[in-house]
């Protein structure tokens, strides 16, 4: 017999997502497993203060500089993920640093340092209302490899999520009807057909659909 908790996980895709965010090492490399090509950053630079909270989170003093990004997460024109960083330059080298001027995602940008997560808080829509109209909200510490914190995010993850399907090696990525619409051009063409349903879990092709048709929307966090 299936246990109970499996079968909820199976019925529910944004569950599914975010045991996969709590497990992984970085946020990056979940989006990654998604795309094609390269995920990429649209970076908004306004600068955002931090609270004690997150200095105290960082082990920082009030003194300490700190640099805020905010960014949408895409594959292609595709937006996956609208993220919030904080991070510690000095605790990144200068080619990091110069690196996080441009599109490139930190975590792309970090994994020389052998990152890891702290997860500091995680719901799903289905659990909190004001996590829409995203599906799942992250908030987590960034540690290198020694455990030091580099950077305090939080995640919020597009509808788009639940219908990519998991690339788990080099492999032509299925072409499912209602989602087909959420994958850069270039990567539907060399598609092989498959159906939605086959790729995302039952009852979730309403949440499939209403992703499709907004994939190529810019998502913003509220200030």
């Amino acid at each position: 017999m299936i246990p109970l908790a499996l079968l909820l996980v199976q019925a529910d895709p944004a569950e599914t997502l975010r045991q996969e965010l709590v497990a992984a090492r970085s946020a990056t490399a979940v989006l990654q497993r998604r795309c094609t090509t390269p995920i990429r950053a649209e970076v908004n630079r306004t600068q955002k203060p931090t609270t004690p909270e997150q200095r105290a989170h960082l082990a920082v003093g009030p003194a300490e500089p700190l640099v805020y990004r905010s960014v949408v997460l895409k594959c292609g024109p595709v937006s996956l993920s609208v993220a919030e960083n904080w991070y510690v330059p000095a605790r990144l080298t200068p080619e990091m640093n110069a690196a996080l001027a441009g599109d490139t995602p930190f975590g792309a940008v970090i994994r020389p340092l052998a990152p890891s997560r702290r997860t500091l808080g995680i719901a799903t829509q289905r659990e909190d209302a004001s996590v829409a109209p995203y599906v799942v909200r992250q908030r987590a510490v960034v540690l290198d490899g020694q455990g030091r914190p580099l950077s305090e995010v939080v995640e919020n993850y597009t509808p788009v999520m639940l219908c990519l399907p998991v690339r788990r090696r080099p492999q032509p990525c299925p072409n499912f009807s209602a989602c087909s619409r959420s994958l850069p051009a270039a990567s539907s063409a060399a598609c092989s057909r498959q159906p939605c349903s086959a790729i995302v879990p039952a009852g979730s092709s309403s949440l499939c659909s209403s992703a499709a048709s907004s994939a190529g929307a810019i998502f913003s966090i509220s200030r």
